[in-house]
């Protein structure tokens, strides 16, 4: 029948019809149809996490669905779009001691071989570092930037050696010039 007679089914009877019938445990269920139950085989749900395999697409605006192009594709598609924020991460901690991070690594040495960037929940500023550097680039909240530095105290501030050079002939070259007169 449809079903809508179904009555004193015990909870673990349920996920015993879906493993035995239609898939593994923890198998997300889909229905196709009026009559059609399937297991997806690539997108499972354990009670906490939630694990896909294979790429996931998410459209915004009049983006649809669509053919992602890598593993996580975001696209938002419209007229006058304005200022989008496609990806948000937030952490609503009670502190201000955490920090938000982006990390880039590598298999062979998941927890060392990394590039990450990190926002600082307390100072609201955000740094690029790797596993042997840090503070590659820091970007401060106000706008002073450091290069090998946390605590930038100008716009640009740079802790080691810079080069400048000319690409005509690999001189080293710095030009200074004031503001009005450029």
């Amino acid at each position: 029948g449809d079903g809508s007679g179904l009555t004193n089914i015990d909870v673990t009877q349920i996920p015993l019809l879906f493993s035995s019938s239609l898939g593994s445990d923890n198998e997300v269920v889909t229905a196709t149809g009026a009559n059609n139950l399937q297991s997806e085989p690539h997108f499972t749900f354990n009670g906490e996490d939630l694990r896909l395999s294979g790429s996931l697409a998410i459209g915004k605006g009049s983006a649809g669905l669509f053919s992602p192009d890598s593993p996580l594709h975001i696209r938002h598609e419209g007229d006058s779009l304005g200022n989008q924020d496609l990806i948000h991460l937030s952490m609503q901690s009670g502190t201000t001691e955490g920090n938000i991070a982006i990390k880039f690594s590598d298999k062979g040495d998941v927890t060392n071989q990394h590039f990450r960037i990190t926002f600082g929940e307390g100072s609201n500023d955000l740094s690029f570092n790797s596993d042997s550097d840090s503070n590659i680039l820091y970007l401060e909240h106000d706008g002073n930037v450091g290069i090998g530095t946390d605590s930038p105290g100008s716009k640009l501030e740079v802790k080691g050696n810079i080069a400048v050079r000319n690409a005509a002939d690999n001189a080293n070259v710095v030009l200074i010039k004031n503001a009005d007169n450029i």
